[in-house]
């Protein structure tokens, strides 16, 4: 019976508010259907957005300057973008847009209003241009000065990720610590909750790496929850009911060499597993070569003698 305080996280993602059916159907092909899977699609990059009041920016860079639209051009068809010359602190600089409507883009940049814009700047031949900015704002603090970036998909979006994840971030429930207090302090892991939070909101790439300790807490969370549930199932299987399969007589075949004594030895507790009302739960393992397949042999013969 799953605690009552996991339930929230167990919900459909299409519980979230502005989650509708399009959202939903790239979030469930992106990471599943429930919060909790929302929840453990982790970031894989954090993009640095570098602030230029004064001076040129460097380009092929994410930048956020200060922008001034100064002239429209329409494109006289359809496959040619439409563009924004704009100064700047550093020069002029074009925006361009494709298959963006005209009446969009002028809502977006009146003229002589100063703005606020992110993106990768470039520059071909000595002019300065940009295209689709990431962000427009009235304020540079409206533009956050780092980015996460997130595994995604056709038809997903980066921030309509980033904004479900930070939705449910402030809303998990403080659960209850399950590992042992020494066991966390010696390996200086945060909670559950607060390693959730840290991958989740990165500073740099550093803090993406597998071996930081909330990366370890995480990982560590999800072993010993994967090995205690296997534990549960093999002892709820070896409590029900097998086939007897009862050897009388010990099995003698002419092989044209012997049995080793560990052979011998997993051969005799198959065969009690076997005589056993139990069912058996037994993984043989051995390198290759080791003999494992005249084992599994012995193990067949007794189950075809019995029948």
């Amino acid at each position: 019976m799953r605690p009552e305080i996991l339930n929230p996280l167990f919900r459909d993602i299409t519980s979230l508010k502005g989650v509708g059916d399009k959202t939903a159907r790239w979030l469930s092909l992106l990471c599943g259907n429930r919060i909790l899977d929302l929840l453990f699609h982790l970031p894989s990059n954090v993009h640095q957005r570098l602030i230029y009041e004064r001076g040129e920016p460097p380009v092929d860079q994410l930048v956020t300057f200060q922008f001034t639209p100064q002239k429209y051009f329409v494109p006289p068809r359809k496959k040619i973008p439409f563009r924004v010359l704009g100064e700047t602190s550093f020069g002029k600089v074009e925006l361009v847009f494709f298959h963006s409507h005209k009446g969009e883009v002028e809502t977006r940049f009146p003229l002589e209003k100063q703005v606020w814009i992110s993106g990768t700047l470039q520059n071909k031949n000595g002019f300065f241009s940009m295209i689709h900015p990431d962000y427009v704002r009235e304020k540079k603090e409206e533009i956050p000065t780092h980015e996460v970036i997130y595994p995604l998909m056709t038809g997903a979006r980066n921030t309509t990720l980033t904004k479900l994840i930070q939705g449910r971030l402030d809303q998990l429930p403080i659960l209850p610590e399950w590992q042992d207090e020494k066991w966390i302090c010696l390996n200086h892991w945060k909670s559950f909750v607060e390693s959730l939070r840290i991958l989740h909101n990165p500073q740099t790439i550093e803090d993406l790496l597998p071996l930081t300790p909330a990366w370890l807490r995480l990982a560590y969370d999800e072993l010993l929850a994967n090995q205690l549930a296997l534990m549960l199932m093999r002892q709820k299987n070896q409590h029900q009911e097998g086939i007897l399969c009862p050897l009388k007589n010990e099995l003698k075949l002419e092989l044209p060499f012997s049995l080793t004594s560990a052979q011998k030895k997993v051969i005799k507790e198959i065969n009690e597993d076997l005589s056993s009302s139990n069912r058996m739960s037994r993984l043989l393992q051995g390198d290759v070569g080791s003999g494992k397949t005249i084992v599994a042999l012995f193990s067949a013969l007794q189950v075809i003698k019995w029948r």
